[in-house]
């Protein structure tokens, strides 16, 4: 089954010519190589302070959106819709 799935992953980012999509698929495949606390390293001071900062505003519900909304805007990123 590993192999099959790795196989599909493939077909699909070979296919795709979303830079986007390929951007996140990178993104999340280029962490999967991290070890623990190595990705908060990486980040810049900026990003440290945005990442802190958008744990802290999402402990206030006004600020979180619909769990379907979020998915309608990333697949419109995509362009899977």
């Amino acid at each position: 089954m590993n192999s099959v799935l790795k196989r599909k992953i493939i077909n699909i980012v070979e296919r795709s010519e979303n830079t986007f999509f390929l951007e996140q698929v990178y993104s999340i495949l280029d962490r999967n190589t991290l070890s623990e606390g190595e990705l908060l390293e990486q980040l810049s001071v900026e990003e440290k302070e945005k990442t802190y900062q958008s744990l802290k505003d999402s402990e206030d519900s006004s600020n979180l959106i619909d769990h379907d909304l979020a998915m309608d805007e990333i697949r419109k990123n995509l362009g899977w819709n």
